[in-house]
């Protein structure tokens, strides 16, 4: 268990505190989602702060934090943002996007899409699901079988 965070790690995590409550904390929250708004300004704020490249190697426009670095500056930015759902998103792209890339892409898919990724141009989700299974990741029954050329899911 971690009992004490390295400076630098306490440093980035203020200033995610800070720039959330400052950049990403309103009181139209209950409006915005009743009315189905996606903050774009929002978005390209984070991602002009850098947080959708805590994680990502500079190699990509990232910042190389590690991982624990990186959820805690994350952690920061939930507690100043009052907007769950839009932190949920910043979330999900992050690790079930742009890590998926990191780890399973081609290097020009690498080069192709986690840039653009992290510095706001374009946006990434991650979506599954099943009749029988709905968006139970671990019930899906859909498998690739690889063929000539490609893939064929059944």
């Amino acid at each position: 268990m971690i009992t004490d965070w390295l400076p630098e790690q306490k440093q980035l995590y203020d200033d995610m505190l800070a720039f959330a409550q400052s950049e990403l904390d309103d009181d139209d929250v209950i409006k915005r989602d009743q009315a189905g708004t996606f903050m774009e300004s929002y978005w390209q704020r984070c991602a002009d702060a850098g947080i959708f490249g805590l994680y990502m190697p500079q190699d990509y426009g990232g910042q190389g934090y590690s991982i624990l670095s990186s959820v805690k500056a994350l952690e920061a930015i939930g507690y100043g943002c009052r907007d769950n759902g839009f932190e949920l998103a910043i979330n999900g792209q992050i690790w079930t996007v742009q890590e998926v890339l990191l780890h399973y892409a081609s290097e020009a898919q690498k080069q192709q899409y986690l840039p653009g990724l992290i510095d706001g141009t374009i946006k990434g989700a991650h979506a599954i699901t099943e009749a029988e299974a709905g968006s139970d990741a671990f019930n899906l029954s859909t498998v690739a079988e690889k063929i000539d050329g490609g893939y064929r899911l059944n």
